[in-house]
Order: C-alpha cells, then sequence, then structure tokens
C-alpha cells in the first residue's frame, strides 16, 4: 500500500502538543527507513555520544529490538538519527533538504518547520516544494500552505525551549544548527532536539509570513522518523481525489480505533486509510503518533522506572522526557519529576554551627554515634554523596570523600549544616580542596590508581592554571601550579566537587 511506511511513525503532531517534548533518540518510527538498511551488521560506523558531545567510532552489530535502532558495540537500541558512517558520511536520507533555497521563507525541500494548523496549532511539518504561482508552500501535513502559516527557524530567531529539569517552556534565542540531526543550539543551551523547540507562545505572523529573516537550517528528517501526514509523495496536479463520503468514513473509522487504543485495530486502520492516498489529513498525524505512543509505552515505562531507582541525573531526564511522550501515566511522570527534581538540589553544605567550634565526623548516621579521626572546622564547605532522614526528624549527611557522615541539626544545640549555594564558572584561579584525598595525576585524563602522584587534604589551598573539560569522563578537570599534576573539578553528571573557588580561613597553602 502506498506511504504505509511513514503513516507508521510518530512525526506527524510535535508530542509537545500531546503534552510533552520526545527526546532525541525516541524518534523513529514504528517501520524503520529504508535507508537505515544500509547499516549492516559489522559496518563501521559513528555514533554521537550526548555525553561526550561528539561522534566516535563503533560497529554495527544487529539490528536494535525497537524499530529503526540498532545494536551498537558501544551501546544497544540506538536511533538511527544518532548513527552514520564512518569517515562523516550518513546514511542516505529522503529527508535530507536539497535543491536551492526558493521562496520569501527561503526554505529548501526537506527542510523542517513548523505549520499552524486550525485544529492543534503549531505542529513540525517538512517542506516539500514552493508554489512560486501563488507564493504558497506543499509541506508534508498540507498543500498550498500560506507563508503566514509557517515558523521557519534560523540563528537569532526567538523561540521557546522544553526544560525537563523544570518541566516548564522557557525563552530561548537560536543560534546554530546542531551538530547531531535535527538539532539546534540554543543560548541556553547546546543540541537541543526540534521536539523540544516550539515557536513563541506570543509569536503573531507577519503579512508576509515568518519574515525574510525566518529561514529555516535545512534540517532533514531523521531517517527513522514519522513522515507526516504525507502518507506517499504528492504529484505535480496537486494531490488526489475521493469521494468525501468514503473519505470521511475512513477517517470516523480512524478516529475509533484511536479511541479504543487498540495497537493493531488502529495499525490496519492506518494501512485502509493510506490506501486511499490522503494527503495532509490532521487525524493521520495523530492516529500515526498514537500507534507509536502505544507500542513504545511499555519500554519507556520501564526504562523511568529503573532510573528513578538508579539515581542518575542525566539516565532520569532522558527517561523522564521518552515517557512523557510516550504517554506514561501522569503518576508515574509526577514521581519521576520529584525524583528529578531531588537530584538536582545541589549536593554543596557547609558546617556553620554559630559558635566556632570544630564538629568530629561520625562513622555512621546518628549523632551520638562513634567518632572516627576526621573534623571539620566552622565555614568548611563539603560534599554529600547521600542525605537520610533518620527517625528522630534529623537529616543525616553522608560525606562523598568516605569521610562519614554529620548531620543538619543536634538536638538541645540548633541547626549544624546548611545547604552551600554555589554559582561560581570553573576557570584558573584559587580554589580550596574540599574532598578528602583529592588524588594528583600526571595529565589531564582520569587515570588509574597506579598513575596517582600524591593526594590532598580537605583544606588545601592551590592554584589553578587550567580548566578542561573532560567529556569522556564526565568531569572538569583543573591543571594545578603547585603540585604539578591534574585534579578533578566537578562530575558533570552527579554534581560531586572536589574543589571549589573560596579559600576559608586556616586553609593550608600547597
Amino acid at each position: 500500500l502506498v506511504g504505509i511506511r511513514s503513516a507508521l511513525g510518530p512525526r506527524g503532531l510535535s508530542c509537545r502538543q500531546l503534552g510533552a517534548p520526545l527526546r532525541e533518540g525516541r524518534r523513529g518510527g514504528v517501520c524503520q527507513d529504508l535507508a537505515a538498511m544500509s547499516y549492516q551488521p559489522g559496518t563501521q560506523v559513528e555514533y554521537f555520544s550526548t555525553s561526550m558531545g561528539q561522534w566516535i567510532p563503533a560497529r554495527v552489530v544487529r539490528n536494535g529490538q525497537a524499530p529503526g535502532t540498532f545494536d551498537l558495540d558501544c551501546k544497544d537500541a540506538v536511533d538511527t538519527s544518532r548513527i552514520r558512517l564512518a569517515g562523516g558520511g550518513s546514511a542516505p536520507s529522503k529527508g535530507s533538504g536539497k535543491g536551492p533555497s526558493t521562496g520569501p521563507l527561503m526554505m529548501r525541500e526537506g527542510d523542517s518547520c513548523f505549520y499552524k494548523s486550525s485544529t492543534h496549532g503549531w505542529i513540525t511539518a517538512q517542506v516539500v516544494k514552493f508554489r512560486p504561482e501563488d507564493g504558497s508552500y506543499d509541506l508534508d501535513v498540507k498543500q498550498q500552505v500560506p507563508q503566514q502559516s509557517i515558523f521557519a527557524i534560523s540563528p537569532g530567531q526567538g523561540v521557546e525551549y522544553h526544560s525537563a529539569s523544570s518541566s516548564s517552556w522557557i525563552r530561548a534565542s537560536v543560534l546554530r544548527k546542531g551538530a547531531a540531526a535535527d538539532t539546534f543550539d540554543l543560548d541556553c543551551k547546546d543540541g537541543v532536539p526540534i521536539a523540544r523547540i516550539r515557536p513563541p507562545q506570543d509569536y503573531v505572523p507577519s503579512s508576509n509570513g515568518g519574515g525574510g529573516d525566518m529561514t529555516c537550517l535545512g534540517m532533514g528528517r531523521r531517517s527513522g522518523g514519522y513522515g507526516g501526514g504525507g502518507l506517499s509523495a504528492i504529484s505535480e496536479q496537486g494531490g488526489y481525489h475521493i469521494p468525501e463520503s468514503q473519505r470521511l468514513a475512513k477517517l470516523d473509522q480512524l478516529n475509533q480505533a484511536m479511541r479504543a487504543e487498540n495497537p493493531e485495530e488502529l495499525r490496519k486502520r492506518l494501512e485502509s486509510t493510506s490506501a486511499l492516498g490522503l494527503v495532509g489529513e490532521e487525524a493521520l498525524d495523530m492516529a500515526g503518533h498514537k500507534l507509536w505512543q502505544m507500542q513504545a509505552r511499555p519500554e519507556a515505562q520501564a526504562d523511568l522506572r529503573k532510573a528513578t531507582a538508579g539515581g542518575n541525573r542525566t539516565a532520569l531526564e532522558i527517561a523522564l522526557e521518552a515517557a512523557s511522550a510516550a504517554g506514561v501515566p501522569d503518576g508515574e511522570l509526577e514521581a519521576a519529576r520529584q525524583a528529578l527534581k531531588r537530584l538536582s538540589i545541589s549536593p554543596l553544605w557547609r558546617y556553620d554551627p554559630g559558635d566556632g567550634h570544630h564538629i568530629d565526623v561520625r562513622q555512621g548516621p546518628k549523632v551520638d554515634g562513634a567518632r572516627v579521626k576526621k573534623r571539620l572546622e566552622a565555614g568548611d564547605v563539603f560534599c554529600v554523596s547521600e542525605e537520610r532522614q533518620g527517625t528522630d526528624a534529623i537529616l543525616y549527611l553522608q560525606l562523598a570523600d568516605g569521610r562519614g557522615w554529620l548531620f543538619e541539626k543536634k538536638p538541645g544545640v540548633g541547626a549544624m549544616c546548611q545547604r552551600y549555594a554555589y554559582n561560581e564558572m570553573d576557570s584558573p584561579g584559587s580554589y580550596v580542596i574540599i574532598h578528602d584525598d583529592t588524588a594528583v595525576t600526571p595529565t589531564e585524563a582520569v587515570g588509574p590508581s597506579e598513575q596517582i602522584l600524591t593526594k590532598l587534604p580537605a583544606r588545601t589551598a592551590v592554584r589553578i592554571t587550567q580548566v578542561s573539560k573532560n567529556m569522556s569522563a564526565q568531569r572538569i578537570r583543573g591543571k594545578l601550579e603547585n603540585p604539578v599534576g591534574w585534579i578533578s573539578l566537578l562530575d558533570t553528571d552527579s554534581g560531586i566537587r572536589w574543589a571549589i573557588k573560596h579559600t576559608p580561613t586556616g586553609a593550608r597553602m600547597m
């Protein structure tokens, strides 16, 4: 049947129209794109690592369990949008922007943009062609769209970006096209998928559409993505002609299948409807996305539960976005958001008893517990790996460096420790070690234990002459003036810190 492959993917309505954005790597359709078949087992490819922010060598092992994904030797279930042939090439993609920019919006065939649907508001779309005779555009979701109903994207363009950590839309500005497919670098975050971007809520199109400066960035469809409402190529004569009664009957059956949430019935209705060659029907976009949601939901739900229990902020943020897009129940989403909020709280605390006395670190989470041969002075900042609420209504704090435990308050005394807000950007300058026994290594890389030159105790003041981001290890590293070597300053995933830019009274200078 014509166009069934494109009908069965989720790339019709933007996920934010259904309540949440869709993360990169979760936008593959129910059927793999033909372009992805060039990735045979054993093929040498490159995989875009979000943690490293770059392409890394990899090898295809097998087709992934989820449609539109592959298992690589470095990671399973990788979406085709994050794979390219070794050497910087890529598998063929029917959505790659091609041809010269045309029309007042200067958009090319294959460019992605937003279309203003009278029913669903702004939805993602793809340019099919420009019609010079009337100045309109044919999109994959609708033909002969006037400029006023199109929002194109270009550097400097104001947009709204969905922040997973705050679960809200925030203002942003486009800087450039991102390094990965279908992403943009915004002024607040790099590599943002188009599914997490939308036109501003107060955007009012001008009489000439998006304006001469609002050109689309030539972003092609992902090879595993949904082809939108265009279920087959649009003929030069402009569309298909079927009896109105037959069209309405098919669409009514499609809507009934969506309400029933029966994947097999919905698939049949999509196939039956696509056989008519319907183009631009928003019901088809909704149905294609609905089918993808029902099939993706079990895996997304399992991933969310695993990430919530795992305590990894990055993994939970990714799983939360995928689960939102797949329609996981609101109760589970809210529980995951609360877990993410807890993980996002700064792990830094400060010992501030008020009387200036030092405190002995406890061996366990107990105010009158056994003491270890470590202590903190008033004003010392420390990093916490676990916060545990005791049965005595006291919040106990486990030091991330393994020294032991402290507590937020002490009965009969009052507050002992308080959260410490640290907003300094890491750069060369004076630092103080807050992580006891911080390892000094000879190079920027995070080396094995046998390469440790020395260890620095907490409260040691040092000077950092160079700061470097080690993306593979998720660390920000600092080069020491004395002793010569490198230390970790920050774990960018967990938020754990080894040193801060403030020097407390009495810190030992190196």
